[in-house]
């Protein structure tokens, strides 16, 4: 084929492309945009609406749009659902008709003398329209409607009439309060006689302020409060009740006080509307207005006063703390840090040393998270203070920037199922579980990092491992390792190799004594290095002899004047790779 007939054909491909192209795809969107543009019932835009007003069997509705939102104005004065307005002027603006019927003689032969429904809408002039709906087609699936002002019978989808029928209930403001929490100044609760004012503190916290001050708990208040924030009426019962005790809001069952900045909002919590209701007769402000609410409010409102206390025993900042101290009949622990946000903890006490991070992650978890299980009557609270004249174990916590280190005593009563806490001297005692004081018991050696090497497994470059038989030199080649010749492992297994030897600890320790024959260090059994770099020197672990009564092997490690010794089972897996 001639390169001038190809040309051609090029050109007339690229013809049919284009016109492809800008007719059927662009052009197809646009003619679909026209066709349903045609079929509009009204041209209006959803923003420009001022007036909405729905004429049903039950009754005349109107709502205006001012500069505080849509209010209806009939058949009473209230705010109205902006969302469902919303959803109304949307689905009109969309509205399109299946068929056009033409003028139609007898209006009545498809309900349009009586329409079910009449929708009209107004704008700042006034003048949008108004739509007629009547009775559905024969099929069910479509109903009649027509313009006030226009001749024509159209039908439209009867999911399209579903979202113009709106009642009363459908259209109003269905809010309890609007408020956002951190703007709550005050929570005040009534509840069986008792009386409590919360306050809210900077942070998210809350404190009780009456009848006792305390720490109140932040997160229980924020689930009363987001309860009535996102609560929503059921039902409207009377808009201006005579009789307030027919609904138990004569005497109220609870009521709740919220401070705000633009002044006080009440809420009052009758009886339930039946013997198996969900819902709880409700009153807002000093208003006579009458509704009925989830009673999950009400189950939010605990009248005894230790259901507000923050039960969180110790309140730390555990990024802050940069020492602890432990004191128990086992003996002394002492753990430092140089700053909060230093990850390595030392040990001071019983023997210097490295504290192990994950045994330390641990702790300070255990004390963020021990909780207060049972706050003590006065009776109680003096038995349990005997307990503290030897406590079970004592810490003591000292925080980057605090004035002063906080000291928390636990103990326990012979006979007495539960723990006691206590902080400082002459504090209040708090029950807790006893499992608490297992957890914070400890032997003296028991936060020690027992890792017989520290080193990141990430930075090793080259390895160094030697038997009685052979010797081994392995070294990265970018993220793998070069498997020498002779060692039957595949590269993944030079890195499981490595972080094993990572994870790997110690059993006990012993002073190393003069002879190293009596550990096998002379003839080692295997031999470790590690190199971060060929500048530095290398981490060097040796390990000695087993001693078969204990399945153990001695070895020595960074620390050449201890001897570690260690289980034998990974040692001897070692042996038959190497």
């Amino acid at each position: 084929m001639s390169f001038r007939r190809t040309l051609i054909f090029l050109i007339i491909f690229a013809a049919l492309a284009c016109f492809f192209y800008f007719y059927e795809i662009r052009g197809g969107e646009a003619r679909k945009e026209a066709e349903k543009s045609a079929t509009l019932i009204f041209s209006f835009k959803p923003e420009e609406v001022k007036k909405l007003s729905l004429q049903r069997p039950d009754g005349h509705i109107v709502a205006m749009k001012t500069d505080a939102g849509w209010q209806i104005t009939e058949p009473l004065q209230a705010s109205a659902e902006e969302r469902v307005i919303d959803d109304v002027l949307k689905a009109l603006a969309e509205l399109t008709y299946e068929r056009d019927l033409g003028a139609q003689s007898d209006p009545a032969a498809f309900g349009l003398n009586e329409p079910e429904i009449e929708v009209e809408l107004a704008d700042s002039r006034n003048a949008i329209g108004k739509l007629l709906i009547g009775k559905g087609t024969p099929d069910g699936a479509n109903v009649y409607v027509k313009r006030l002002t226009d001749e024509p019978v159209f039908t439209i989808a009867r999911s399209a009439k579903d979202k113009l029928d709106r009642t009363l209930f459908d259209l109003r403001d269905k809010t309890i309060f609007d408020f956002s929490v951190p703007d709550v100044k005050a929570v005040t609760i009534v509840r069986d006689g008792e009386t409590y004012t919360l306050e809210n503190k900077p942070e998210g916290e809350w404190t009780m302020t009456s009848p006792m001050e305390h720490d109140a708990d932040a997160a229980k208040v924020t689930t009363l409060l987001d309860a009535i924030r996102y609560g929503r009426v059921k039902k409207f019962v009377d808009e201006d009740a005579s009789d307030l005790s027919q609904y138990g809001l004569a005497d109220p069952a609870a009521r709740v006080e919220l401070v705000l900045a633009d002044g006080t909002r009440s809420l009052s919590l009758g009886r339930k509307t039946g013997p198996e209701s969900e819902n709880v007769y409700a009153s807002k402000d000093e208003r006579r207005q009458v509704v009925e609410l989830d009673t999950e409010i009400l189950d939010k409102l605990p009248a005894d006063i230790d259901d507000w206390r923050n039960r969180q025993l110790v309140k730390i900042n555990r990024n802050k703390i940069v020492g602890i101290e432990v004191v128990s009949p086992a003996g002394q622990i002492i753990l430092e840090r140089p700053t909060g946000e230093s990850e390595e903890w030392t040990l001071g006490e019983p023997e210097q040393g490295v504290a192990d991070e994950e045994k330390m992650n641990r702790l300070l978890s255990d004390l963020h998270s021990a909780r207060v299980a049972r706050f003590l009557k006065a009776d109680e609270s003096k038995t349990a203070a005997r307990a503290f004249d030897t406590p079970t174990v004592q810490l003591t916590i000292r925080e980057q920037e605090a004035e002063a280190p906080l000291t928390l005593s636990l103990s326990k009563l012979e006979g007495k199922p539960d723990g006691y806490a206590r902080l400082g001297d002459k504090g209040e005692i708090f029950a807790v579980e006893e499992g608490l004081l297992t957890k914070l018991t400890m032997k003296p050696d028991a936060m020690r990092d027992r890792s017989v090497l520290r080193f990141d497994a990430e930075e090793i470059e080259k390895i160094e491992v030697g038997t009685r038989e052979k010797s081994f030199v392995l070294t990265r080649d970018g993220v793998q390792w070069k498997v020498p010749r002779g060692l039957n492992m595949e590269p993944y297994e030079i890195d499981q190799f490595l972080w094993n030897l990572k994870e790997l600890d110690y059993e006990t320790t012993e002073p190393k004594a003069e002879d190293d024959a009596s550990y096998g260090f002379d003839s080692p059994t295997m031999t470790v290095k590690l190199w971060r770099s060929e500048q530095e020197s290398p981490l060097q672990l040796i390990i000695g002899k087993r001693i078969p009564e204990k399945s153990e092997y001695y070895a020595v490690g960074a620390d050449d004047k201890k001897v570690m010794r260690m289980n034998d089972a990974l040692i001897s897996d070692w042996l038959q790779r190497f």
